[in-house]
């Protein structure tokens, strides 16, 4: 049994350099990157006798293992992984296995071989099979690969609320794996700021450029993606009429936004009464007394007619 000490990055393999010579020709005596060998281990490899039922001259011989990390699949823990071995006499390889478990494998050529794992797991035995015998070597990962913890799952988003949200509002993030969080997209932009509050939960502002649609959530093992989120924008108000007047007296205002509006206030005094007509005018009955700006509130925010003046006549 053989042991090696594999290293990944997130999306990107790097390739395991051997700590005693090698002769081979293949590119995998060949170090990916500048990483120091001191991080990788390899002890003699050990092949074991079995029955001939094909034509190998011999049986295989591991002399290299390297991962790649292609994704992780939305809302579970599985990752698609990719297992490179590279050793001779592998091209008559019947079978290859993962802690004595087949997978699927594809021989690339007398010197490799691709398999597919679906979960990563801190250390696991890998096992190439002919007719002539077989090899065996234990690979050892780092605790982390490319930032992700090992065994670690990507993001879910298993619900949100409000699902009607304000520009400037928080929205709760209920899921899990969210303690690693690098980002979180409301509306395709990122939050104006988010806090994880704990694994499961995550509280994010609306940012001011955000349009409806989605909620996302970024760590380093994955995004997960949760739709059905509408962003409501605060409205204008263009005109009222008339801009003076006593108790009792009806004013019309008109702008955009104005459905389910909860007040109306002239000069920061509530109006005796109001209705919404529509989304673009409000009538309102003046009430006691308020001279300043028009304000309608809404469940976007506060609209203001700004320099625009109501004068109450007594």
């Amino acid at each position: 049994m053989r042991q090696i000490y594999a290293s990944a990055l997130f999306l990107v393999s790097f390739c395991a350099v051997l700590l005693h010579s090698c002769t081979s020709s293949t590119d995998f005596n060949t170090p990916r990157s500048a990483i120091s060998p001191q991080q990788f281990l390899t002890t003699p490899v050990s092949s074991t006798s079995g029955s001939v039922s094909q034509n190998p001259t011999a049986p295989p011989v591991i002399n290299v293992v390297y991962w790649s990390i292609a994704g992780a699949v939305q809302g579970s823990s599985v990752y698609s992984v990719q297992l490179t071995i590279g050793g001779q006499n592998l091209l008559s390889a019947s079978e290859v296995q993962w802690n004595n478990t087949p997978v699927n494998f594809r021989v690339v050529s007398d010197n490799q071989i691709t398999a597919t794992l679906q979960t990563i797991i801190t250390t696991g035995t890998v096992t190439v099979i002919n007719a002539r015998g077989s090899s065996n070597a234990t690979v050892v990962l780092p605790p982390t690969i490319g930032g992700i913890t090992v065994g670690t799952p990507p993001p879910t988003i298993t619900s949100f609320a409000p699902t009607t949200a304000a520009v400037g509002s928080t929205v709760v993030i209920n899921g899990t794996g969210f303690r690693q969080t690098l980002a979180v997209r409301i509306g395709g932009v990122p939050a104006a700021s988010f806090t994880v509050v704990s694994e499961t939960l995550i509280m994010a502002v609306v940012p001011a450029n955000a349009v409806s649609g989605e909620i996302s959530v970024v760590t380093p093992a994955g995004t997960f993606l949760s739709r059905g989120l509408t962003i409501l924008r605060t409205g204008t108000i263009t005109s009222f009429a008339p801009t003076s007047a006593r108790r009792g007296v009806t004013i019309s205002i008109t702008g955009t936004g104005f459905t389910g509006a909860t007040a109306v206030q002239l000069g920061g005094v509530n109006v005796a009464s109001f209705i919404v007509i529509s989304n673009t005018k409000i009538d309102a009955v003046v009430g006691n007394g308020g001279t300043g700006s028009v304000s309608v509130t809404t469940p976007a925010g506060v609209i203001n007619s700004g320099q625009a003046v109501f004068t109450f006549v007594p």
